[in-house]
């Protein structure tokens, strides 16, 4: 290949996609769908203090949250989806049962068990800033500034704990102050921060090298994914062998926010989508290291379409979305996204996929 043809490959690779929100519509068909996915997150999966990470709840225990167990990250999505449908009230009422459920320590804890009524001492930064963004559009929608000192004060809360010198770490120890020695590239929501840090010279420079770390984190036009994770004590992003296609998703969804999404990494995320081929795992060069899929996965990749204004890639990734719903009236998770079998129905499967409707107009 010629130097200069090759130039222009790689140069446009990183052309960044304008952020026109799509003017996407459901169709009679995909609004009962979602009224029922509604309901089902609202009587299977809701509760006083928060929503079930599993609909099927287990005794055991382990490192990651299930059955019942409550995240912030389910309570972050819920908050999104009680903005873009107008219930203001329900917002208030959930988003104090959120403090009251997971804030400690300055910080929202990252997982509660309701069982032991115990939270876990530390974060997840990508949570916290997923929660601060919600309060935000609150007030955007609302024409309200009901949230703003609330907003300010838990973002000053972050920078003391998570978001230090502008590193955003991706959890802190509420108990012993200690930190991560690294930043997981989906957890850097470029616009929540940069809504805060663009008031200042200081601030908008913190911001430019965060976006360069996750720039950096491209893989390359032939597998335009990313790296999963830097560690700023060794100066190195982490040499994944398997990537997780959610947390690139988040990456590419939170760069399509603030206009940096390459072109080729939404031509490759289109052809997967259109093909039915998006999987769960895939290495470096891009192959696909599982069969799998989830509706999760589809979910955010429709959200990104409404995000760069591509309706094609927003509808066929919703359509996709549809085929994990459960259609049979007699289960117990109908209307829910999961597995009528073993009745396993995860909250961040319902809810990405519950946020992604919300955005059709």
């Amino acid at each position: 290949m010629r130097k200069w043809l090759w130039l222009t490959v790689i140069l446009a690779s990183f052309i960044a996609v304008p952020q026109v929100h799509a003017a996407v519509k459901l169709s009679t068909t995909q609004t009962v769908q979602q009224q029922h996915l509604q309901e089902f997150v609202t009587q299977r999966l809701l509760t006083k203090q928060g929503i079930y990470t599993n609909y099927l709840d287990t005794k055991q225990r382990t490192t990651t949250a299930s059955g019942h167990e409550m995240l912030s990250e389910s309570a972050g999505y819920y908050l999104q989806h009680l903005v873009l449908t107008g219930q203001k009230k329900a917002f208030r009422t959930f988003y104090q049962q959120t403090v009251t459920t997971f804030y400690s320590h300055d910080q929202f804890s990252y997982r509660y068990d309701p069982r032991t009524k115990k939270r876990s001492t530390v974060n997840a930064s990508v949570d916290d800033l997923r929660i601060l963004n919600s309060l935000l559009a609150y007030d955007q929608t609302s024409k309200t500034t009901h949230y703003q000192k609330t907003a300010t004060s838990l973002y000053r809360d972050l920078q003391q704990h998570s978001l230090i010198k502008g590193r955003l770490y991706d959890y802190a120890d509420g108990q012993t102050g200690k930190h991560a020695p690294t930043i997981t590239l989906c957890y850097l929501n470029l616009k929540t921060l940069r809504h805060f840090e663009g008031k200042t010279a200081k601030g908008r420079q913190q911001w430019q090298r965060q976006l360069k770390l996750v720039k950096r984190g491209y893989l390359g036009s032939v597998a335009p994914l990313y790296k999963t994770r830097y560690n700023y004590q060794r100066k190195v992003y982490t040499n994944s062998k398997e990537l997780n296609i959610v947390e690139s998703l988040l990456t590419m969804l939170h760069l399509a926010e603030v206009d940096q999404l390459p072109t080729a990494s939404q031509q490759w995320l289109q052809q997967q989508v259109a093909a039915g081929k998006l999987y769960n795992r895939y290495d470096q060069k891009g192959k696909a290291l599982t069969s799998d899929q989830s509706a999760g996965g589809y979910a955010l990749a429709a959200m990104i379409g409404q995000t760069t204004g591509n309706a094609k890639l927003y509808q066929a990734a919703i359509q996709h979305v549809a085929t994990f719903q459960i259609t049979t009236q007699s289960s117990p998770l109908y209307g829910g996204l999961g597995d009528a079998a073993t009745k396993q129905a995860y909250s961040f499967d319902n809810l990405t996929a519950l946020v992604a409707y919300d955005l059709a107009l």
